[in-house]
């Protein structure tokens, strides 16, 4: 790091393989697939989309409302912060034998993308005891790319998420009139 300076760390491991986890194991998986397909879409975007037709289908008005009997615990490969026990498991409560497998799939997918955000709150919380001021999320990564996993943060952990992609478009509209100079 930077001598004189510290920095706290926070996070929790495979949350992308989490998600991937619980998307490829569900009956449902081989419909969504050839879905994306047929629209040329990722799986992640189409699940998205059917997690938004649902909650509009189903008139709550809020989509976090879409999982409210489906609770996740996500800590599949043990915590790593903030309580740091490698030998924890995650669990799924609430599972039913939905008619709509695709349904099914949506909510629960959704589940995952809202525990993950419970346990970076339950991160920020802990951060926030011990003297920190955390209001803002930078995230990294492939994640990124899913808008829900951004709002689902940004709604659960009541912080304002910026991410690599925004840093670097920023960056470069910054840079750009001064590689234009001769």
């Amino acid at each position: 790091m930077v001598p004189g300076l510290w920095l706290s760390e926070g996070g929790q491991s495979v949350t992308g393989k989490l998600i991937d986890h619980v998307i490829e194991t569900h009956m449902a998986y081989k419909e969504l697939k050839e879905n994306a397909v047929k629209s040329d879409s990722s799986v992640y975007e189409e699940l998205n989309k059917h997690v938004t037709a649902l909650t509009e289908k189903r008139q709550l008005g809020n989509l976090a409302l879409l999982s409210r009997d489906i609770h996740i615990l996500p800590d599949f490969h043990g915590n790593r912060s903030p309580i740091a026990d490698l030998n924890m498991t995650g669990m799924i409560c609430g599972l039913t034998l939905t008619a709509d497998q695709l349904d099914g799939l949506a909510v629960l997918y959704l589940a995952t993308l809202q525990a993950l955000a419970h346990g970076t709150r339950h991160i920020i919380e802990i951060m926030n005891k011990a003297g920190h001021s955390i209001d803002t999320l930078f995230l990294c990564g492939g994640l990124t790319k899913n808008e829900l996993f951004i709002q689902t943060h940004a709604d659960i952990t009541v912080n304002q998420c910026s991410w690599a992609q925004r840093f670097w478009e920023h960056a470069r509209q910054a840079t750009f009139p001064l590689s234009r100079r001769p």
